[in-house]
Formats: structure tokens, C-alpha cells, sequence
């Protein structure tokens, strides 16, 4: 690759800016330069794609993750806000992407579009693309550096991956997962129907009002619109289209946009219509558009046949896509949203046998196999609802799984749920050795299950004894990006030491907040739970406020005859049963 140091090219060349790489470098007082032989303190935040969340100061340590913005990964889109900045300042400002001692592209911050300014905070906010169109982009490390004219500011690091994980979270990586709680409940508005017709192909096209989508958004005791598809028997499909002024209307006011429909139902959150590559279209006369199948004939035999052994596929298999449409009719393909789209699909009584058994599943067209996504089954509706961060065709089915040694053993319930959730997996021959211990790194990559959190493998370790080699690689250094574990003072994290009681708690605690679960117990209360177990005294002093968080919240029980263990290693079953008890406490389940 060739370097370039042009503005003209910085400028023009194929480069695509959006509306959000966020850069926050923070001055410290004195001359208005940005430098730092000034004594300016300055940082840098950038949008970690793999965590969902800015990054300080994304070092050569802890880069910040860049997932492709294409499945050719010539396109990268980083996320920054600088803070504060003056125009002038700006105007002089230009970053550079470097790799491996070469350059591979230079920017100059006055030719990005769409740049916004705050005054009041002075505060820029950017989206910015590289593209590099003669070949990909290789994955590994790259540097970021920013200069105010001659002078560099600050560099910081990045690893540039491929695309984006396909399982999207929540609904785990890998073997499967819980994920995050559904939108909490709230107080939807008078339902506006829709205006069906069916097509010349036999769909039922659905159209709305955007007036009478705004009036009701103004409506202050109103935290959610919902719109009313009314059914049409024997449509082949439904398209919705939904108006731009509308969606944007209730998107801005901050609230959601539920959609009824015969085939699913949906939540629409406000971040998916503020997106840039949507608002764009959006508030040039587009309309929002989705396709809502349900699969028949050969195609839906096929998809069947490649169930997995002991699934059962409940109701039909459903095909969904969105689209933005331009006010000239062109078409695009949303491929990954902004946030999470709320997907409710509904079951009959007498189509399951175990309700509790139930999950989501997406078929992947590449491997040609159905994966496990998550959802969360209300018994009372008959319906399992899963965030989806894109679309494809997915079915609701039944699953369960058992294994030959924990017959009869205490915790079987416990093990044969999470089983069917894909949580927790055999060790062979049909077999779970429910009575053996488990390591830390076996129970970080449940936790990581539970929360739907993909696995990410970052270019580099952080832990000292973790190899990229390793199975758990990628559970370990997931799970210290997103605080469920912190590792020793020698920077090491054990991976395959067996896992104490009170470790175990701990990080169930740091889960529970990652879940939106955040607990506080004062000194007295702590004192209080503790003192209720013979063997409190044994509970080391860094242990004793997580473990008596973790007892206050339900997620972890003492064993028999009035003792925690604190010490003691907990086995494959008490890690199940701990994991069921987090995730039904926190809503996941």
C-alpha cells in the first residue's frame, strides 16, 4: 500500500463520512494550542465497537475494537469527539492512520462533512470512514495520531477486525446465550391502525398517517406509539412502510415505535431511525421498510430438514429485513442497526410441550446451520422476544437436552434448562460431570454466555498468561473489557485455576451491573448478611463486600449447616445453578 500525505486527496478521495466518530480531547489551561509541551492534558475517546462504549485513551494495551464496515473490509468507520476544541483550533487539526511503519491514510478535520459544533461545550462530533479501495484493510493494530499543525497531539491505538460478529447480542456467541432484559414496560399510546392493501403479488402493504404519528407524539403521557397492522388472511408477506416524518418524529421525543403485526411484532428504539446513514434518508422524503415473510414450501422444508437433533421448529419459520427507501424509490438493505430491535414472536398452547424450553434461532446462509440467538419466554403471552442488531430468516423452536450421569442428581432441572439455552454444554460421551470443579476461565465464559456477549479476540493479550492459542482466549480478554474480571497483581489471570466460591460471586456481582443490576449494601446491612453464616470469618476482606452483595441479591445461597465456604471450589453444578438464579434475577430468562 502507498502512503499519502495530500490534503487535496485527504479530502476527496474515497472517503465517506457518516455523522459520529467521536474524538474527546480534554485541554488543560493556558495557551489555546492543543500540544502537549503547553501542558495541555488532552484525551481521546473512540467508540469501541466490541464493548458498545467510548474508550479513554485506547492504548497499545487496550486498543479500542473497529469492526469492518463492509465483508470486504476496505471500509473502517471510527466513532470521536473532540473536546474542547475552537474553530480555529479545528481548522488546523488533521489525523493520520498508520500501521506497521507505513501510512495508509491523511485527514484533514476542516475537509470531514458533516462535522457538528457545540459552542457552549465546544465540543466537534464527526463520523468518519477510511476506505482504501485498491485492496482490504489487514486486521491487526493501527495508530491514530492528531496533530494541530506540525505538532502531534496524541496517538492512540486501534484494532481494525473484520465484520462484526453475525451472532448479534444479545443472544450470545458461540454455543449460545441469554442477553440483555427486554425494553422495561410502558405506557403505549391509543393503537394507530394502519391502512392495508394487498399488492399484485398477494402482500399486504401497510401505510400510516405520518400526521396522526406526530400528533400522538406530542401526547405527553405516551412513552411508546404503537401501530396496529390489521391482518390480512393469505398475504404472502407483509410490508410496512412507515414515513419519515413520523419515525423521526417519535425518534427525537426519545420514545419507541411498536409495530403489530401478523407475522411478529417489533420495538423500534429512537436510535435506530437517529442513525446517520438512516436520518439522511429519512429527512429527504424516505420512508423506513420492512418485509415480514413467513417461509413456505421447499424453501421452508429445506430450512427444516437442517434443524438441530432434539429441536423442533413451533409455528413458521420467518424471513425479516429493513430497509431505507429514498423519495426517488431506491432501495438499501439495512445490514446492522444502531440498537437493539425488540422481536416478540408468538406460539400456541398446544404447539410446546416446555415453554421454558423454547428459544430463538437464526439460520446462518454462510455455514448453512441454525444458531442459537436467546429470548426471553412470558408464559402468560405465549411469546419469546429477542434484541436483533440485523435480519434474516429466523425460527422459534423447542429444544431440550439432557445428559446420562445427571440423572436424578439434585441440580438436573437446573442443568437440563441451560442446556436447552445452549449455556452450558456435555464434556462428551453424553456426559456433564455435574460434581467436577470449574476454572475461571470455564465460568467467564459462562457469564459471558449469560449476558449475550460475543467473544472478541483482540490482536494482542493483556493477560500475561493468556495465549491467543488458548480456548478461553477470547472469553478472558472479553471478559476484562466489559469488568467481569480483573485479574491478579502480576497481570496474570489464571485461566485455568479452579474457581473459588467467593470468586464466583464476585464476578456474578460485576455481571448483575453489566445486566443493569447495580447493587449497594451499607457496612451494617453487609455485616448483618455475613453474620448469619459460621464461616464469615473465612471470607477474604477483598471478597466480604461482593459476597454479601451477591447473598442480598439472591444470586448466590450458603451450603449446608449455616456455612458459605467461601474457599471451596465450586462445582459444574453449583456454577449452573448460580448462573440460573443471576439470570432470572436479572431478567434474562
Amino acid at each position: 500500500m502507498k502512503a499519502w500525505f495530500n490534503k487535496t486527496w485527504a479530502g476527496n478521495i474515497c472517503l465517506v463520512v457518516f455523522a459520529a466518530l467521536l474524538l474527546s480531547l480534554v485541554c488543560g489551561p493556558g495557551s489555546a494550542a492543543l500540544a502537549e509541551e503547553n501542558n495541555k492534558l488532552i484525551n481521546v475517546e473512540v467508540y469501541d465497537e466490541a464493548e458498545k462504549e467510548y474508550k479513554l485513551n485506547p492504548s497499545d494495551a487496550n486498543p479500542a475494537t473497529i469492526y469492518a464496515s463492509d465483508e470486504t473490509r476496505k471500509q473502517y468507520t471510527i466513532k470521536i469527539k473532540l473536546q474542547p476544541v475552537t474553530p480555529e483550533e479545528f481548522q488546523n487539526m488533521w489525523m493520520q492512520l498508520s500501521a506497521n511503519g507505513a501510512v495508509y491514510q491523511t485527514v484533514y478535520l476542516q475537509n470531514v462533512k458533516g462535522a457538528t459544533y457545540d459552542a457552549k461545550s465546544a465540543v466537534y462530533e464527526l463520523v468518519y470512514t477510511f476506505v482504501y479501495q485498491d485492496a482490504p484493510f489487514p486486521k491487526g493494530d493501527y495508530t491514530l495520531t492528531f496533530y494541530e499543525g506540525t505538532s502531534p497531539i496524541k496517538t492512540i491505538y486501534l484494532d481494525f477486525e473484520g465484520p462484526p460478529p453475525k451472532q448479534e447480542p444479545p443472544g450470545g456467541g458461540g454455543g449460545g446465550g441469554g442477553g440483555a432484559p427486554a425494553p422495561p414496560a410502558v405506557e403505549p399510546g391509543e393503537p394507530i391502525m394502519a391502512d392495508v392493501e394487498l399488492d399484485a403479488a398477494g402482500n399486504a402493504v401497510a401505510t400510516v398517517d405520518p400526521d396522526v404519528v406526530v400528533q400522538q407524539v406530542k401526547e405527553a403521557d405516551v412513552q411508546q406509539v404503537t401501530i396496529e397492522v390489521p391482518e390480512k388472511p393469505g398475504a404472502k408477506a407483509v410490508i410496512v412502510e412507515l414515513p419519515g416524518e413520523g419515525i423521526l418524529a417519535v425518534a427525537e421525543a426519545g420514545k419507541g415505535l411498536r409495530l403489530e403485526t401478523q407475522v411478529v411484532d417489533l420495538v423500534l428504539p429512537p436510535a435506530l431511525a437517529t442513525a446517520p446513514e438512516v436520518k439522511e434518508v429519512l429527512e429527504r422524503g424516505g420512508t423506513l421498510k420492512l418485509e415480514l415473510r413467513p417461509v413456505t414450501g421447499t424453501e421452508a422444508e429445506t430450512l427444516r430438514s437442517q434443524v438441530p437433533e432434539g429441536a423442533k421448529v413451533v409455528g413458521d419459520i420467518k424471513e425479516l429485513a429493513m430497509k431505507v427507501v429514498t423519495a426517488s424509490g431506491s432501495e438499501r438493505a439495512l445490514e446492522r442497526f444502531a440498537a437493539p430491535v425488540w422481536v416478540t414472536f408468538g406460539y400456541g398452547a398446544a404447539q410446546v410441550a416446555r415453554p421454558d424450553r423454547l428459544g430463538v434461532y437464526r439460520y446462518d446462509e454462510g455455514d448453512g446451520a441454525w444458531v442459537y440467538v436467546g429470548g426471553q419466554v412470558s408464559s402468560s403471552t405465549r411469546t419469546v422476544t429477542v434484541g436483533l442488531y440485523s435480519f434474516s430468516k429466523y425460527a422459534l423452536m423447542e429444544y431440550s437436552r439432557t445428559f446420562t450421569d445427571i440423572i436424578g442428581h439434585w441440580a438436573q432441572a437446573e442443568i437440563e434448562l441451560m442446556a436447552s439455552r445452549h449455556l452450558v454444554a456435555g464434556v462428551g460421551d453424553n456426559r456433564f460431570e455435574p460434581n467436577r470443579a470449574v476454572t475461571r476461565a470455564e465460568f467467564a465464559a459462562l457469564l459471558l454466555r449469560a449476558l449475550g456477549i460475543p467473544e472478541v479476540k483482540p490482536a494482542r493479550p493483556t493477560f500475561g498468561d493468556v495465549s491467543p492459542g488458548a480456548w478461553y482466549y477470547g472469553a478472558a480478554e472479553t471478559a476484562r473489557r466489559y469488568g467481569l474480571v480483573v485479574g491478579y497483581e502480576d497481570n496474570t489471570f489464571r485461566p485455568s485455576t479452579v474457581i473459588s466460591r467467593q470468586e464466583m460471586a464476585a464476578m456474578l456481582v460485576r455481571a448483575f451491573e453489566r445486566a443493569g443490576k447495580p447493587q449497594s449494601i451499607t457496612p451494617e446491612e453487609e455485616e448483618a448478611v455475613l453474620a448469619a453464616f459460621t464461616d464469615a470469618g473465612r471470607i477474604s476482606p477483598w471478597a466480604r463486600n461482593a459476597v454479601a452483595l451477591a447473598l442480598k441479591a439472591g444470586l448466590v445461597v450458603g451450603r449446608a449447616d449455616d456455612a458459605f465456604a467461601p474457599q471451596e471450589t465450586a462445582t459444574r453444578a453449583e456454577s449452573v445453578t448460580m448462573l440460573r438464579r443471576f439470570m432470572t434475577t436479572a431478567g434474562l430468562l
